[in-house]
């Protein structure tokens, strides 16, 4: 073997070695340090947003509902959302 390829392959070596024990030393995954989150996060994370805009419609709704009410000096009825036993 010629001294060309010996100071190839120890060079390709000697990187991979450095990048393998870089990536063994830093905290945490990969996809923290470029900003990406598991499946996992990204639903809680839906799940979150879509309670908080449940709950915005609801308010929205009883807004308007007094809105109307106040309008025509009459209440209307309410849904029954809760059950009764």
């Amino acid at each position: 073997m010629d001294g060309f390829a010996i100071v190839m392959f120890g060079g390709v070596g000697a990187v991979t070695l450095i990048l393998w024990l870089l990536g063994r030393s830093s905290p945490g995954s990969g996809t923290d340090s470029v900003g990406l989150q598991s499946a996992r996060e990204i639903e809680e994370r839906r799940t979150t947003l879509e309670i908080e805009d449940d709950e915005q419609v609801r308010e929205a709704l009883a807004a308007l509902r007094e809105r109307r009410a106040k309008r025509t000096g009459q209440m209307e009825p309410r849904p029954n959302t809760e059950n009764e036993d």
